[in-house]
């Protein structure tokens, strides 16, 4: 494969995972409905950050570990759990009237738990299906790109990205248009 193609591929295969509606999509409107444009391209580096440091570390040898039935299991769990955590202090605050919906109508208003970036790294983190992405999709595709070297490795990651950033700041389209 040509590194173009790769990049077009690892775009379209990456915009299909950040199409399905998740816990990153949900931060993301959130987010941009308190902070404004910015909070999505945050969103996205603290995405792309974790992603660059698990790329690195599947080609220092970690995919052996990742793609054992025991490690999935205990990633599923644990993010998971996290995820239920989330929504349990969410409902929990709403019931204790400090997130109103009217706190998120001008950009700038209400509180966050956690920086845009942090949040993109966790909530992607927690996400038991990013695990299993990467333990199946991601490392055959990364295992394709590494084929070509270093230039693979990068086509393959940037048009992975750039599929996030594009996807995620349409979604902060929607939301702008939602507030007007």
């Amino acid at each position: 494969m040509q590194i173009p193609a790769l990049f077009v591929t690892a775009f379209i295969v990456g915009l299909s995972g950040a199409m399905m509606p998740g816990p990153l999509l949900t931060l993301t409107i959130t987010e941009s409905a308190r902070r404004g444009f910015i909070a999505g391209p945050l969103i996205v580096l603290g995405h792309a950050i974790l992603e660059l440091i698990l790329v690195l570390a599947l080609l220092a040898g970690a995919a052996v570990y990742l793609s054992q039935p025991g490690v999935t299991r205990i990633i599923s769990i644990l993010g998971g759990g996290f995820l239920i955590y989330l929504g349990i202090i969410t409902v929990r605050d709403i019931l204790a009237g400090r997130v109103q919906l009217n706190n998120l109508e001008q950009p700038g208003s209400g509180t966050s738990r956690f920086h845009p970036v942090l949040g993109g790294a966790l909530i992607s983190l927690s996400n038991p299906y990013w695990s299993l992405w990467w333990a199946t999709i991601g490392l055959s595709y990364l295992t394709l790109a590494l084929q070509k070297g270093f230039s693979g490795v990068t086509s393959f990651y940037a048009g992975h990205i750039m599929a996030d950033l594009v996807w995620y700041l349409r979604s902060e389209e929607h939301t702008s248009e939602l507030q007007s």
